[in-house]
């Protein structure tokens, strides 16, 4: 995201989808490596958004276009939400794996007894 100093906040600005890549992947998914099997016609290998936006591909936060480019410069728009949702999930995933059923933690029956229920 665009920085405008300690002192300003712009928060009707459009973003671009490399910079939101750039924070999602910064964020969520620092250690992930890129792919290299995933070629963006319209942003070369030694581009500085490039690893951004490969992991970003690559963990579907982000979808190229239907032409295989990735669009860096062009407004993220409703694609914020999208990729909000699938970095929470990945991390949640990652941090919070799912519960065994037989280790799963159950409700002590003292609550019963504590909401007033006999």
């Amino acid at each position: 995201m665009a920085d405008y100093g300690p002192d300003t906040f712009r928060p009707t600005t459009k973003e671009s989808r490399g910079f939101l890549a750039r924070t999602l992947v910064t964020v969520y998914a620092p250690d992930e490596p890129t792919n290299p099997s995933i070629h963006l016609p319209d942003l070369p290998s030694d581009h500085p958004l490039y690893p951004y936006a490969n992991v970003a591909v690559k963990l579907g936060w982000i979808p190229t276009y239907s032409n295989g480019k990735f669009g860096r410069r062009r407004g993220a728009g409703s694609l914020l939400d999208f990729a909000l949702v699938k970095a929470y999930r990945f991390v949640s995933r990652r941090r919070w794996p799912a519960w065994p059923r037989s280790t799963r933690p159950t409700a002590p029956r003292t609550w019963s007894r504590i909401a007033g229920h006999t």
